[in-house]
């Protein structure tokens, strides 16, 4: 008798080792039967959805989300038995109280009995919404640096100028005005002035003219 006693009570220990293991591992873990209804949730599901174990047990997706979404998972869950395979792949849900869009990592399974029937499938959900978004502005990022890069001209490597008139000759052989192939070659907007060397100069031949 106390053998069968000491057994109960390892056993007792065992499961509420493992409730303990599937609440505290990180991600949304659920079980549902062959009709989509589930069976298990861990606290992270209850929590997220604000229901008890006995509110979310018996219902199904439909009662979570819009029907649009609960088809979608529905849908997978149906391949997940139907095949007897495991699916891993990237899920969008809409939380129905604020149309807010989340994106999940799910990794769903067969769940078999005793007798290696397929009785349902169990699932682990892992929120990416926030990496998912950094990476849409990391690209979003990429993409306006990739135009910027795309619109700027470098001058770079030996540029022939001649050394009287201080034209430059470009690379069909055509001979261009400083300024010209500057402005075609990068993207640097040109002033004209005078500087104070210049403008003594023609200060002085101004004067010489007038005289």
């Amino acid at each position: 008798m106390a053998t069968i006693e000491n057994n109960t009570d390892a056993l007792t220990q065992q499961i509420d080792s493992l409730k303990s293991v599937l609440n505290e591992v990180g991600g949304y873990i659920y079980m549902k039967d062959l009709d989509g209804c589930y069976t298990f949730a861990n606290t992270l599901v209850l929590d997220f959805f604000g229901l008890s174990r006995e509110e979310l047990m018996g219902e199904n997706d439909d009662f979570l989300f819009d029907l649009s979404v609960s088809n979608e998972l529905r849908k997978t869950d149906l391949k997940v038995m139907n095949l007897g395979e495991a699916i891993e792949k990237e899920e969008t849900i809409v939380i129905k109280s604020t149309d807010e869009a989340l994106i999940y990592w799910s990794v769903k399974k067969p769940l078999r009995d005793a007798q290696n029937k397929i009785i349902g499938m169990c699932g682990i959900s892992t929120d990416i919404t926030a990496r998912k978004q950094a990476e849409a502005e990391r690209e979003s990022l990429l993409e306006e640096l990739k135009e910027a890069l795309a619109e700027v001209k470098h001058l770079q490597g030996i540029i022939p100028i001649c050394s009287y008139c201080h034209n430059i000759r470009d690379e069909e052989g055509a001979w261009n005005k400083l300024e010209t192939y500057i402005s075609q070659h990068s993207m640097a907007n040109l002033s004209h002035g005078v500087c104070p060397q210049c403008l003594d100069k023609v200060l002085s031949d101004y004067s010489s003219k007038k005289h």
